[in-house]
């Protein structure tokens, strides 16, 4: 695998939006994209990456014990993770997807009752998500 710093080029847009149920489906992180001969770590504009294996662990665990979307790092409930997939490299080739052609990254629905809130979700106000939480940030060599 290679490891080119690159900024994050997901902008983690809603790519569906189903209004019947208000569900919104989209990527809640993306670790790493193929570049054709490999895959490249994925960095966020904080200048951080999460690990794949990192990636799965935060997913689990969110899922498990919180579930809970809120606006922009409120705390305050205006939906409901109810979707998750982390799609690594080895979910990947278990469903038979072929290398290189999906991120590895972790895929969620969110399921969004409020009004005011799906409405900023349809009209592109809230076209991405962003991740909250502890963890210990370790440098790395490059």
């Amino acid at each position: 695998m290679t490891t080119t710093k690159k900024p994050l080029r997901m902008t983690g847009n809603v790519f569906k939006a189903d209004d019947e149920q208000r569900i919104a489906y989209l990527w809640a992180n993306v670790s790493e994209e193929a570049n054709g001969q490999g895959w490249d770590i994925l960095w966020d504009r904080e200048n951080q990456a999460i690990a794949e294996v990192d990636m799965e662990k935060m997913a689990h665990a969110f899922m498990k014990d919180y579930r809970v979307a809120d606006q922009r790092h409120d705390y305050k409930q205006v939906g409901t993770v109810i979707h998750s997939m982390p799609l690594t490299k080895e979910v990947q080739a278990a469903l038979k997807i072929p290398a290189g052609h999906v991120h590895v990254g972790w895929l969620v629905g969110v399921h969004v009752p409020d009004d005011a809130v799906w409405a900023k979700v349809k009209s592109g106000e809230y076209a991405m998500a962003s991740i909250g939480g502890d963890g210990v940030l370790e440098e790395v060599a490059g």
